[in-house]
């Protein structure tokens, strides 16, 4: 991996000890530069969970990615620096309250000397510096709480751990379910797959682009239409005239190229 173009591409110039706030500024710092989106899926581009492959995709061609694509290659990033990092497999709710499959989302505990983290650039909408290892405990977050809970399971396997998020005046919601062995980023090829081809997929029918801003604002593209969200939480929306037009916005406000 050419590190240094790595952190180009994030915009990060600080130190790389394997520290808590260098994770946190590494964390951030690709949210910010690193766009979720969901642009090859819309074009029918397969997608290659290849590190190399990846690392071309993202930092040479300057796109963004999914929860594989992203927290896959920043995985690969954290185990460069030194950080010791576990690929963790989870199931994210729908909007009913039901898991989605297997291998659904792709997020990483990554162990420090002082504790161990959920780290995750590839969800989209949700913490942005990395949440401590611990159970039934609230982290504030930009303006949000976040909490881990435990899930026994009944066969006497290792428990599960869900991952709970709540939002100003919103009660709290269960967002993924996670289980806590070591994976590696071939294991989540079936979910890829799945969510590139399946009518079921939540990306099948849309193309996504979203990324928050560092002052608390977030921009988000859902098919043709702009949503934009100011720090306060006031949002609006407008609708582009075609393909070109959102092109262009890709570009100008996500660095996406055509």
């Amino acid at each position: 991996m050419n590190l240094g173009a790595y952190l180009e591409r994030i915009g990060y110039d600080g130190p790389l000890e394997t520290t808590p706030e260098v994770l946190a500024a590494l964390h951030r710092a690709h949210l910010f530069a690193v766009p979720f989106e969901t642009i090859s899926i819309a074009r029918g581009e397969p997608i290659q969970l290849d590190p190399a492959w990846l690392f071309d995709k993202i930092v040479v061609r300057r796109r963004g990615g999914f929860c594989y694509e992203l927290n896959g290659l920043f995985a690969e990033l954290l185990d460069s620096l030194g950080f010791a990092v576990t690929r963790l497999a989870g199931r994210v709710y729908n909007q009913r309250g039901e898991l989605g499959i297997p291998f659904d989302h792709l997020a990483l505990l990554v162990k420090t000397a002082e504790r161990s983290w959920l780290a995750d650039v590839g969800f989209g909408d949700s913490f942005l510096e990395p949440l401590p290892f611990e159970f039934d405990t609230d982290v504030a977050c930009d303006r949000r709480l976040y909490r881990l809970s435990e899930v026994a399971q009944p066969t006497g396997d290792a428990p599960e751990f869900e991952l709970h998020e709540q939002r100003q005046g919103a009660s709290w919601r269960a967002q993924c379910r996670f289980d806590r062995k070591a994976r590696a980023l071939r294991d989540f090829e079936v979910g890829a797959q799945y969510h590139q081809t399946s009518p079921l997929s939540p990306f099948a029918d849309r193309l996504l682009c979203s990324r928050p801003g560092p002052d608390g604002s977030r921009t988000t593209v859902r098919n043709f239409t702009v949503i934009e969200t100011t720090s306060d939480g006031i949002r609006s929306e407008r609708t582009l005239a075609g393909e070109q037009e959102r092109a262009d916005f890709l570009y100008e406000s996500f660095g996406v190229p055509p």
